[in-house]
C-alpha cells in the first residue's frame, strides 16, 4: 500500500503538470513495487513442506487456465475487433494520452 501511495504521490504532485511526462515515470516504478512486494509475501507464505504436487493436479490447472482464456477471446473478439477497427495502436495511445489531461487556466 506504500507503493501505491508513493506512486500516487508522484503523479499529483509532479508529473501531472508535466507537459511531457517521462515515460517510463517514476511513479511506474512505485506502482510496479507493490507487485513485487506481494510477490515476495505470496513465497513467504507458502508453505516448505507441502511437498510436490501431483502431474495430474498441475495437468487440471493448465486445462482449465487455457479452457478460461479461450472462453474470454471467444467472449471478447467482437467487442475488440469493433473498437480496433480502423484505429492503429499510436493512434489509440494519442487519444487516450490528449483525454487524461485537462485544459489548465
Amino acid at each position: 500500500m506504500l507503493s501505491q501511495t508513493a506512486g500516487n504521490v508522484l503523479v499529483s504532485t509532479w508529473l501531472q503538470f508535466e507537459a511531457s511526462p517521462p515515460v517510463p515515470a517514476p511513479s511506474d516504478f512505485a506502482y510496479f513495487g507493490f507487485y513485487v512486494c506481494m510477490g515476495a509475501a505470496i513465497v513467504c507464505l507458502v508453505p516448505r513442506d507441502s511437498g510436490a504436487f501431483p502431474r495430474a493436479l498441475w495437468l487440471d490447472g493448465a486445462l482449465g487456465a487455457a479452457g478460461a482464456a479461450t472462453g474470454l477471446a471467444a467472449a471478447l473478439s467482437p467487442v475488440l475487433s469493433v473498437a480496433s477497427a480502423g484505429c492503429s495502436r499510436s493512434t489509440a495511445c494519442r487519444a487516450a494520452r490528449s483525454s487524461s489531461r485537462s485544459p489548465r487556466a
